[in-house]
């Protein structure tokens, strides 16, 4: 009976997993950035090239996020009107992260451009998260989870993606373009994550 009951918990967090990736995308996959020492934000996050008029784009769509450890020096935090902190992600960091991995459904690097000479081409990519979230204390951490799985909120209209050289090593620069307008989250304790 506790083998079934395993088994059962087993499938059931698979298909939980399963159903972070919006249809289509690949995934889910995680990554972690260390924001400061004693501070790290685990993301998990999805793939995909989605068909669009202007030809196809890569596409990362980021569906949970993990505060680990003592972050309360090392991000800026909004208070919510339930007394709650909502932290300001560095979605810079984690897109840079992602790019990096080994576990894209896509291949930037070969078509990257130089950040120098200024201004840079930029790098066309669709990056989205799940808008509203909702804040779940765990064993691991702050877990902040989307409120509606189906959404696929902007926070910027596009990402300018670059490389350039730091301390003699080629590294990537990303840079959020043109803010999206800020959204209301209807459902209680659910607060918008762009900032």
């Amino acid at each position: 009976m506790k083998k079934f009951i395993l088994i059962v918990a087993f499938l059931l967090i698979q298909i939980e997993l399963i159903a972070q990736c919006p249809t289509g995308f690949q995934g889910p996959t995680t990554v972690t950035v260390e924001i400061c020492e004693g501070c790290s934000i685990q993301a998990t996050w999805c793939c995909d090239i989605l068909v669009t008029i202007f030809g196809n784009k890569p596409a990362i769509h980021f569906s949970d996020i993990l505060i680990i450890g003592d972050c309360e020096f090392c991000l800026e935090w909004m208070t919510t009107p339930s007394g709650w902190g909502v932290p300001a992600i560095p979605w810079d960091m984690l897109i840079e992260a992602v790019l990096d991995s080994d576990t894209l459904c896509f291949y930037p690097a070969l078509s990257i451009p130089p950040c120098e000479p200024a201004p840079p081409t930029e790098y066309n990519i669709i990056v989205t998260n799940g808008g509203c979230y909702t804040r779940i204390e765990t064993m691991e951490g702050v877990r902040y989870t989307p409120c509606d799985t189906d959404v696929q909120a902007y926070c910027y209209e596009y990402y300018k993606i670059c490389m350039e050289i730091v301390n003699g090593h080629m590294k990537m620069k990303v840079e959020g373009q043109n803010k999206q307008p800020a959204f209301n989250c209807v459902e209680q304790d659910c607060y918008p994550m762009c900032e």
